[in-house]
């Protein structure tokens, strides 16, 4: 003789997430880190610079696709001069 059970409810997609939107959104604009080799040595600096031009270098970042990190455009800047000025 079997055990009798209730049909297992099923999920949808459209069932409300724990994690909101907004969450998910600032995840996904958040753009990932930067790559290494693991051998590196890094240091970590603060940088100040007026509102305006972080306002610029965010304009920026957010044309760039696939999507990167604020901090990864800048280290590419810092990169990008460094090898001009080295020439």
């Amino acid at each position: 003789m079997s055990t009798i059970t209730r049909k297992p409810k099923k999920t949808t997609a459209h069932q409300e997430s724990p994690v909101s939107e907004a969450q998910i959104e600032r995840i996904i604009r958040k753009g990932g880190g930067v790559p290494t080799t693991g051998n590196e040595e890094t240091r970590v600096v603060n940088l100040r610079a007026p509102v305006e031009v972080i306002a610029q270098v965010d304009e920026a970042v957010a044309t760039r696709k696939p999507k990167i990190s604020r901090h990864y455009w800048l280290l590419e800047a810092v990169l990008e001069k460094l090898a001009r000025e080295s020439k």
